[in-house]
């Protein structure tokens, strides 16, 4: 198995590095990225977390591992023969403490070395001679080990002027019948490569001799004179040739020498020279007949004088103030004697302006890089680093340094080791830049990083992937940067309602969003003006523009409509009420539109605006914005408003309406001032408290649509007559699901519609008789029976509510510890009985939510009520004293009580209805106490609108009868809801007796009424019980087992309840998380918070089977041939606890999937690594005594479906990454999708409880059995 096999298996740990380059994290204060690469597994493992060397275990320490020496030299290329041999590279030697040494033939030459943080170094050996060098790099870490590498670089040679040639002298004169020699002087870079041929008139063909920087032919006697040429040709890279003409003089009679010095009169520029001399190349250089030395001002014929001659005895017989020839005008011709044409004292060998206007001299003030070229008139590179002048921030700086990246990352001239402060010109300074090779123009944060570089929520997606900016620390994020914020399962870049966490116990969708949360749509009817009839469409004139109500409906709002009627006494008053109290009652989402049915309609919503702004003025700017959006003017009589608003104006003839959430008409009841509070005999603020019933109203309805919850009726829309005869009882079965079903659930609530004839609130007829709902609060009960068929059995109180006076009521009561009422499930008979007639709705919704596997199976009717009037707590009339009878096997003991006080006005305290009657309960020394403050006492006095604050609790408004006042234990309208109190920290375990007194007391005494009248009827109803939870997690039949791991797990630990149910076992699942790397079994023992978790649940002894998921960092250091000894450390911590601890080791699949071309390279490493996995759990079961250890391969489930996929046998799937739905994989990380997770599940329940898949129910959910390929995937592993 190779490195990078083992390496994938660890991906999941990787988290979002590449697996081919590893980006080494440098962070200090805030987050930040330098990038360093490394490709060596070692420090690739180590970086990740998967070989993080941590501090973690109790029993063992980590040895330090020797991270191995990397060096790397970048390709080197041809140099010309003038330029700097600078060579780049790659090394670790910030991580090994390491030094480079370079240099040229064994030490001869040494280059300078420049490192970088980022891992870049550089060598410069300046510049040398034409030619190939061998060259060494060695690295030396600080324990002295070395790696050394080679390379060669090549110079190519100076370019070679083309040659140049002059005759020395172009004259020759000799003698008839002499012999003689001619010469030539050749100027060329390499004399060595010259070669020549002299031809002349006489047919001569002679190879030239060449000798030094001259070359030659010896000519035989001749009688007369002759021409004759000679041809050289020279270069080592690029052949040029040049020709030179000698002419040959042959003494005569007819060419007379009066002077005697061998030059014929008829060439001699000095004839009678005064000087006895033989002309030669040592007197008379030109052959002109006049002595150098004392005769001739030119010696060289060039036409400058010997005084201004650089070059007295150079070339013959050429111009020198020919400046094309001569651009100085020394005499020194530039083609090839000259070495420094412009006179600059620059040779051109190394002059940029070898013709430069002659007359100035290179210095460091006028040629800053000594270039040749002037720095004002020529040079626009003053410092010869490669970048113009006019773009160079350092004009002057550093001279003749390679200008790349490397060395200056911003190409702004400036050498970034000892020039440049800014190196990426973010304008951070360096030494403040965190980041100072940001790619250039990027917009940069304070600290010099840009966003691809900078991590500021510290979540490991940098800021430019990072959708979700401010991810709170500590939270698992996606690949994009997002996490779970509100706990719902889906992360907040696809979170469409991000807050899921304010409704607990409601199921989100793969939108993040539960049924409170979705807009309902707009409904297309029918319609109906019916009170709770369908709105239709209609449109008002308002004074900001017209409200369609159609359109402008969004699903969440409330509507009130409210219009004043000048001839209305009643209704004037109301209006000329303080509208601030009205808006105060109106929540968020409700909306208040004003209007009148006065002619001069205007003048009332104009003075209604100003009223509203008045108030406006002293809100804050939000509570402004509000009622600029959620206050509107109609501006039209409202007796000419047509649809549907106009005809319920029609129909129904009041001032105000309402339509509630669900788009229904609503009646806002009667505005009775019964609490006579602020003067007024009816309340204008109250049609506010409507818009409070209808949000509470809300989630009551939309609780049975919850996908989580499980509906039995028991009444659906039934009949009650009501009275005190007959029609007092009612009754109507319901069915359970089975017990084993009952058992899954741990919370119960009871729905309660009471509906009235015409959906109406109570009103007088024509003929004087009364239509609607019933006038009076009184008590309603449901019972529950023993017996089917048999109502005397129906004698224990199931639900209790108080009924409105005059309007309907719907309440969802949570009685979840009556669960053992009905855990054996089944079809249940209940009576339901009350004097108020009306329309039944009745269920009873189950569900389950944040199950800590304690469920109540039993409960003991401990106390009940009665007569309030001093004798209450005397034992010989009630029970007071109760012994708990705790079943074995409990585990927790509350005490659940429905207590309501009755009867008022005969006595001074106003007991039972209105005043705080206490119930106080102690055992073993412990007390707790329930009361009800908001009907007061002897020192505080009842709240008269106590219950019109109880809207959002249940509590109905605008009744018409005396709703608001506070009462002790109810409201009118409302349900009663249980008192839950935990006494389980009261028993004696120990088979003590545990028994509690009970006592109902006023003031804290014993209750005895003063000046008490006739009649007194001061009465409490309470049922009291004790109920008992027993563990169902922990039952003798139930697995139980821990999963201690990643996300490459979780999921299917989390379904493992689910499917075993399905297969008929009881397996009851804890789950230790933590994601990514974290999640890996030695960072879970490193982590004190988690290795206490897991150590704190294995010490219950109750845990069966304790999953571990692969893989960790020292196994994979190892690649598989050592042991995980972090497994070692939970499985022996597990079997102390209980040797009977089955362990179990998990294999995923690896993350990142895109970066695999199919599903055979996807599944290749972890197909390596899982025979390595099944050899460690042979060893750890050797180790613990032949303990049960097992493996499973999980990951295989995501690979075999892969392989489908990719095959188009999958019907199921759309896309390899995507919504859960329809895909394999989630998100970028690999994340199941559901199919992935359904199938990787059967795998777990295989391993874990040995149930063939063939065995579970059909998946119908999709076209592939995926139990076929279950089985299918087990078959091939159990081959292998």
């Amino acid at each position: 198995m190779d490195e990078i096999a083992l390496l994938r298996i660890c991906q999941h740990n990787l988290g979002a590095v590449n697996w081919r380059t590893f980006d080494v994290l440098y962070r200090s204060r805030k987050h930040m990225r330098r990038i360093g690469h490394a490709i060596v597994l070692t420090l690739l493992m180590l970086s990740s977390g998967c070989l993080g060397l941590l501090d973690g275990g109790e029993e063992t320490v980590a040895d330090p591992v020797e991270v191995p020496l990397e060096i790397t030299l970048d390709k080197p290329l041809p140099y010309a023969y003038d330029q700097r041999i600078v060579l780049g590279g790659q090394c670790n030697c910030d991580q090994v403490g390491g030094i480079i040494i370079a240099s040229i033939a064994n030490g001869a030459v040494q280059g300078a070395v420049h490192t970088e943080e980022s891992g870049r170094f550089s060598v410069d050996f300046g510049v040398l001679p034409s030619g190939t060098y061998n060259i060494q790099v060695t690295l030396t870490s600080e324990g002295g080990i070395t790696e050394t590498i080679y390379a060669s670089a090549t110079v190519s040679p100076a370019p070679e002027d083309p040659v140049a040639v002059s005759p020395f002298p172009p004259v020759i004169y000799a003698e008839s019948g002499e012999s003689t020699i001619a010469r030539v002087k050749i100027t060329h870079a390499s004399v060595i490569s010259c070669s020549g041929i002299w031809e002349d008139e006489m047919e001569r063909r002679l190879i030239v001799t060449i000798s030094g920087e001259y070359g030659s032919v010896e000519l035989d006697v001749f009688d007369y004179s002759f021409n004759g040429t000679f041809t050289i040709t020279c270069g080592l890279y690029e052949i040029t040739t040049a020709t030179a003409d000698v002419y040959v003089f042959i003494f005569s009679e007819e060419n007379p020498d009066l002077d005697g010095d061998g030059i014929p009169d008829e060439f001699d520029r000095c004839p009678e020279s005064s000087i006895a001399f033989n002309s030669d190349s040592t007197n008379d250089i030109d052959g002109d007949g006049c002595h150098d030395t004392s005769e001739d001002i030119d010696d060289d014929d060039d036409g400058r004088p010997d005084s201004s001659d650089r070059c007295g005895r150079g070339l013959i017989g050429w111009d020198s103030y020919n400046t094309s020839l001569d651009h100085d005008g020394d005499g020194c011709q530039d083609a090839s004697e000259d070495l420094d044409d412009d006179d600059d004292t620059i040779p051109d060998l190394t002059d940029n302006c070898p013709f430069s206007v002659a007359g100035w001299f290179s210095t460091g003030a006028s040629d800053y890089d000594r270039d040749g070229c002037h720095d004002l008139t020529n040079d626009p590179d003053d410092d010869n680093d490669g970048a113009l002048d006019i773009n160079d921030d350092c004009p002057k700086g550093v001279i003749g340094w390679e200008r790349t990246n490397e060395t200056d990352f911003d190409m702004d001239g400036c050498r970034d080791f000892d020039e440049d402060g800014d190196d990426d010109a973010d304008m951070v300074p360096d030494m403040d830049d965190w980041c100072n090779r940001t790619i250039i123009g990027s917009v940069v944060n304070e600290f010099g990083c840009a966003a691809y570089e900078w991590d500021e929520d510290g979540d490991g997606i940098m800021d430019d992937s990072d959708q979700c900016a401010g991810t709170p620390t500590g939270l698992e994020v996606n690949a994009l940067g997002c996490a779970d914020l509100d706990s719902d399962g889906v992360f907040a870049n696809v979170d469409q309602c991000p807050n899921s966490n304010q409704h607990p116990r409601w199921t989100v969708d793969s939108d993040g969003c539960n049924l409170l949360q979705i807009p309902l749509d707009w409904n297309t009817g029918p319609y109906s003006t019916e009170r709770f009839g369908t709105v239709g469409d209609f449109t008002v004139q308002t004074k900001s523009g017209n409200w369609v109500m159609s359109r402008d409906w969004d699903g969440e709002s409330t509507y009130l409509f409210i219009f004043n009627q000048d001839s209305s006494s009643y209704m004037s008053s109301l209006w000329s009420q303080n509208v601030g109290r009205l808006l105060n009652q109106v929540p968020e989402n409700g909306h208040v539109f004003f209007g009148s049915f006065d002619s001069d309609y205007r003048s009332d919503i104009d003075a209604m605006n100003a009223r509203v702004n008045s108030y406006r003025n002293g809100l804050s700017e939000a509570d402004k914005a509000w009622v600029d959006t959620h206050v509107h003017y109609i501006n039209q009589q409202a007796g000419g408003i047509g649809g549907s608003l106009g005809n319920v104006i029609g129909d129904w003839s009041t001032f105000y309406y309402g339509i509630d959430r669900f788009q229904q008409w609503r009646e806002i009841g009667s505005l009775s001032n019964w609490a006579g509070t602020h003067g007024v005999q009816y309340r204008f603020d109250y049609i506010g408290k409507m818009s409070q019933q209808f949000n509470a109203e809300f989630p009551i309805e939309m609780r049975r649509h919850d996908p989580s919850v499980t509906v039995v009726d028991i009444m659906v829309n039934h009949r009650h007559n009501g009275g005190w005869g007959g029609g007092h009882s009612s009754t109507s079965n319901g069915v359970f699901p089975n017990a084993s079903v009952m058992q899954q659930f741990n919370t119960m609530e009871l729905y309660m519609h009471h509906g009235c004839s015409e959906h109406r609130d109570r009103y007088q007829k024509s003929d004087g008789s009364f239509g609607g709902c019933h006038e009076w609060d009184y008590s309603q009960y449901m019972q529950i029976c023993d017996e089917v068929n048999n109502t005397s059995t129906c004698t224990t109180e199931f639900g209790y509510w108080i009924t409105t006076y005059g309007r309907e009521g719907r309440w969802l009561t949570d009685i979840s510890p009556r669960l053992f009422e009905l855990q054996e499930g089944g079809e249940r008979m209940f009576r339901y009985r009350g004097a108020n007639g009306g329309w039944l709705n009745v269920s009873v919704y189950l569900s389950n939510w944040d199950d800590d596997g304690l469920r109540p199976t039993g409960g003991e009717l401990a106390f009940n009520g009665g007569s309030f009037r001093g004798q209450y707590n005397n034992e010989s009339q009630y029970k007071r004293l109760h012994d708990l009878q705790i079943p074995e096997g409990t585990e927790k003991v509350e005490i659940y009580a429905v207590i309501t006080g009755h009867g008022f006005g005969k006595d001074n305290a106003n007991c039972a209805e209105f005043c705080n009657h206490e119930h106080r309960y102690s055992m073993n020394g412990f007390v707790t106490q329930e009361d009800h403050p908001m009907a007061g006492n002897s020192t505080v006095s009842s709240d008269s609108e106590g219950c019109a604050k109880e809207m959002g609790n249940g509590a109905n408004a605008n009744q018409l009868g005396s709703w608001p006042f506070g009462r002790a234990g109810w409201c009118a309208g409302q349900d009663v809801k249980p008192w839950i109190f935990d006494i389980t920290d009261w028993i004696d375990w120990t088979n003590g007796q545990n028994s509690m007194r009970y006592q109902g007391l006023y003031n804290g005494q014993n209750y005895v009424p003063q000046n008490e009248q006739s009649g007194a009827n001061q009465n409490i109803h309470a049922n009291i019980w004790i109920v008992y939870y027993t563990n169902i997690s922990v039952q003798s039949d139930t697995t139980n087992v821990l999963y201690i791991g990643h996300s490459f797990g979780h999921p299917f630990a989390d379904q493992m309840e689910h499917f075993s149910s399905l297969a008929g076992i009881n397996h009851n699942q804890t789950i230790e998380f933590s994601g990514g790397a974290s999640g890996a079994p030695d960072q879970l023992w490193a982590d004190d918070g988690h290795r206490e978790n897991i150590k704190a649940i294995l010490d219950t002894g109750t845990i069966d089977v304790l999953i571990m998921i692969c893989c960790s960092a020292d196994w994979v250091a190892n690649l598989g041939q050592s042991d995980d000894q972090a497994v070692w450390n939970f499985t022996s911590y597990a079997l102390q606890q209980n040797p009977n601890t089955r362990i179990g080791l998990a294999m995923p699949w690896s993350d990142f999937p895109e970066d695999y071309v199919d599903a055979a390279e996807h599944r290749n490493a972890t197909d390596q690594a899982y025979p390595l996995w099944k050899s460690m759990a042979s060893r750890l079961s050797s180790d613990f005594n032949n303990a049960d250890v097992f493996t499973f391969y999980h990951g295989a489930a995501a690979y075999e479906l892969r392989e489908m996929f990719e095959a188009g046998n999958l019907s199921d799937v759309n896309q390899l990454r995507g919504p859960s739905s329809t895909s394999l994989f989630t998100d970028q990380k690999g994340h199941a999708g559901q199919i992935v997770k359904d199938l990787g599940t059967l795998l777990w329940l295989a391993a874990i409880h040995g149930v063939d898949p063939m065995t579970m129910p059909e998946f119908t959910q999709y076209d592939a059995d995926i139990r076929l390929i279950a089985r299918a995937i087990l078959d091939e592993q159990s081959q292998n």
